[in-house]
């Protein structure tokens, strides 16, 4: 084996470790963000968001009210 024939092995090996690891990268953030998908789309926590929105807009509507 030659020099020549090393290099193009190690670099061969090194773009494929690359792309591989690229694309377990990917994957480990499209699972987080799936994750966080299912946390924030919990009946639980589209209530509490609701109840604070709702909470918001009548002390809004009571803020105008004195204003007025």
């Amino acid at each position: 084996m030659t020099v020549r024939e090393a290099r193009n092995g190690f670099l061969a090996h090194f773009v494929t470790y690359v792309i591989i690891n690229g694309f377990l990268i990917f994957l480990n953030l499209w699972g987080i963000g799936l994750a966080f998908h299912g946390i924030f789309s919990r009946a639980s926590h589209v209530l509490n968001e609701l109840k604070k929105r709702e909470a918001l807009a009548e002390l809004m509507a009571r803020e105008r009210r004195k204003q007025t």
